[in-house]
């Protein structure tokens, strides 16, 4: 089980470890180290065999997804655990940008954040979230959410294996027309 932090050298990795089980593939995307940290030492008592990458806000997640810059190597997750209020590119813009593209869309989502409006819990839904949870506050309730995504993600729920690209999908690094300097408008 490993944890990669910035900067991101990796080479791709197989979705099979030796024993022929399969590794379930997390990209964690908050700007709070302290939160990303916490979600990672959790982690470490999954049962599954996983591996966790951390990136600090939407545009380097959006590098990481779309193998670009550092992150030419990157692996395809096979879930994404998305921070809200972040600064450069929110979590619901970089949640739009990854449901709009047809590469990444069959990805799930999970929107984190430590408000509960419902407001802010429409937009994330409207963006296409795969579900919205409040960040906990306390380290139990932290604990049951990571065993929860252990539980239902990795466990129960059937996903798209996380290396069926498209032909050329990591050839342009564009996706929907946005690049680099290019974002959605919300």
């Amino acid at each position: 089980m490993t944890s990669a932090k910035l900067p991101f050298v990796a080479k791709a990795l197989p979705d099979h470890t030796r024993n022929g089980a399969s590794v379930f593939r997390i990209l964690i995307v908050d700007d709070n180290p302290a939160d990303a940290n916490l979600l990672t030492e959790l982690m470490k008592n999954l049962q599954r065999a996983h591996e966790e990458y951390t990136v600090s806000d939407g545009l380097e997640a959006l590098d990481f997804l779309h193998c670009r810059g550092v992150y030419q190597n990157a692996p395809r997750p096979n879930l994404i655990l998305l921070d809200v209020n972040m600064p450069r590119l929110t979590g619901v813009e970089t949640l739009s940008a990854i449901k709009g593209d047809p590469e990444l869309s069959v990805i799930p989502v999970i929107m984190l954040s430590t408000s509960n409006s419902p407001d802010e819990v429409r937009r994330c839904y409207q963006a296409h979230a795969n579900v919205y949870v409040q960040k906990p506050t306390e380290l139990e309730r932290s604990d049951q959410l990571i065993r929860a995504i252990e539980a239902f993600w990795m466990d129960f729920a059937i996903l798209p294996s996380c290396d069926q690209r498209s032909p050329g999908s990591r050839s342009n690094g564009r996706a929907n027309g946005y690049g680099s300097t290019e974002l959605p408008h919300m």
